[in-house]
């Protein structure tokens, strides 16, 4: 429930930190969750492997993208502040 709670909040403000921290939250809950995907790979579950690993890719994917997103609109902000106030 707080974890939706906390997806609403950065839909909304956007916030580039938590984002940030979100996408890298996503990445490291990824790389356990392909981890605990590989420990159980057996002949008998191809199905079971297909379905996970697409899943796992799909969060991949979204978990960098984030993670490139909100760095990227970080150093536009930073960079346009500077142009903004520029040093003496």
């Amino acid at each position: 429930m707080a974890l939706a709670g906390i997806f609403i909040l950065q839909i909304i403000f956007k916030n580039s930190i938590s984002g940030i921290a979100l996408g890298i939250l996503f990445f490291l809950v990824n790389l356990y969750f392909l981890g605990a995907l590989l420990s159980e790979f057996n002949k008998h579950a191809k199905q079971l492997l297909f379905v996970s690993l697409t899943i796992w890719i799909a969060n991949f994917l979204v978990s960098v993208f984030m993670i490139y997103k909100y760095v990227t609109h970080e150093i536009k902000r930073n960079s346009q502040t500077e142009l903004n106030h520029p040093s003496i």
